[in-house]
């Protein structure tokens, strides 16, 4: 995708935990985090802040920061390879 569109990939973000990845469901609540907020196990910057996952959707957030800096993004595509493989966690976790 990045050379046929000639865009570059801004990141690449490991699999949850198992852990958390077998409490990802969007009813069940996590416990109450630092914030006071309860977060889905799914939002991995909020229920697992210590996470390599969450640092590198911390990552990829400062990178899109960034890619914005000489013009404003007008358009975001969060994908991959096949089903299943977390972009509607990632766009969450933004």
């Amino acid at each position: 995708v990045e050379s046929y569109l000639n865009v570059p990939g801004l990141g690449v973000i490991p699999q949850l935990p198992r852990k958390a990845r077998r409490r990802a469901k969007p009813a069940r609540v996590e416990k109450n985090t630092p914030l006071g907020v309860k977060a889905p196990a799914s939002l991995v910057t909020l229920s697992h802040s210590t996470d390599p996952s969450a640092e590198a959707y911390r990552g990829l957030r400062t990178r899109i920061l960034f890619a914005q800096a000489e013009q404003p993004i007008r358009s975001m595509v969060v994908t991959s390879a096949t089903t299943e493989e977390g972009k509607t966690t990632t766009a969450a976790n933004l």
